[in-house]
């Protein structure tokens, strides 16, 4: 699974991500994955993929 933040529309459209993760499969036990990371107040752009 990939996970990908952006910090605004402009770096979305542009393909431009704040932070990029791959979820190995090993870490999703029964179909749920946990993590817990500090952002700065604001609005972000979420991408999920799973493949």
């Amino acid at each position: 699974m990939y996970i990908i933040f952006f910090t605004n529309k402009l770096n979305f459209t542009n393909d431009i991500s704040f932070i990029n993760w791959t979820v190995p499969e090993e870490k999703l036990m029964k179909d749920v994955f946990k993590e817990t990371i500090k952002l700065q107040l604001g609005e972000y752009g979420i991408v999920i993929i799973d493949d």
